[in-house]
């Protein structure tokens, strides 16, 4: 049994958004070290990074009460974090020992394996310098994804887009179907350019996020794009996402 003598005490409702923001990037799949996000522990700062190897999530957000011997980096299976979701209370403590991840909060105990594996350097994946940088209204690039991917292929869920100075249009086909347009206002500074997204990426990203608008660091249409929120309270969030071919 966990004894919780570390005094790791996390605000649960921080933690349970913490969770929201790397959850979908968590994949479900054989390479184990993927099917959960990674926790870290350190003076002061709570950690979570998610990746399914298309795309990236890293939330982090200071907790002023945190103080530990040693930093901690462990591996949460999908399935105890979506449980931890449901928890409820003002807190919630965590411990560990060398096989299990203790979670308790109020008069539940949540006890889970460790995920025994090496989570890929996460920090080598996120872009440090993307000349190009668009900035745009969270919800509209939502609701334009969301119509516009109506007719994208089913299966890639791929949408083009052509980014411009002032502006950004939106495209997608299905042979079946037909073709679909939109276009919104931008402002962007870099290069015109081409380039591809799945839209079910994106959406997952800007529907997690809080900020009223988001920002987009680009480098080329080959490139990983690096998206964060423009200004949000307290948290950190960055989304690395891979563009596709169409």
């Amino acid at each position: 049994d966990g004894k919780f003598e570390k005094g790791v005490d996390l605000g649960l409702q921080d933690f349970k958004d913490m969770i929201d923001r790397v959850f979908y990037a968590i994949t479900q799949e054989q390479r184990y070290y993927l099917n959960g996000a990674l926790l870290g522990l350190k003076n002061r700062q709570i950690e979570l990074v998610s990746t399914d190897g298309h795309r990236l999530s890293y939330t982090k957000k200071a907790q002023d009460g945190l103080k530990l011997d040693k930093d901690i980096s462990v591996i949460v299976a999908k399935k105890t974090l979506n449980e931890i979701r449901k928890f409820e209370d003002e807190t919630i403590a965590f411990d560990l020992d060398e096989n299990n991840l203790f979670f308790k909060a109020g008069p539940r105990t949540l006890i889970s394996r460790i995920i025994e594996s090496k989570f890929p350097n996460y920090q080598a994946v996120i872009p440090k310098d993307n000349p190009g940088r668009l900035v745009i209204s969270r919800e509209e690039l939502a609701n334009a994804i969301r119509r516009v991917s109506l007719l994208s292929a089913e299966r890639s869920k791929g949408i083009k887009f052509t980014i411009e100075k002032n502006r950004m249009r939106l495209f997608s086909s299905n042979p079946e179907i037909g073709e679909a347009r939109d276009r919104l206002a931008v402002d962007y500074k870099g290069q015109d350019l081409e380039i591809g997204f799945n839209a079910q990426y994106l959406l997952d990203f800007l529907t997690a996020v809080g900020s009223e608008r988001v920002v987009f660091e680009i480098k080329d249409e080959n490139s990983a794009v690096l998206l964060k929120p423009e200004a949000e309270e307290g948290i950190t969030n960055i989304y690395v996402l891979m563009p596709m071919k169409i």
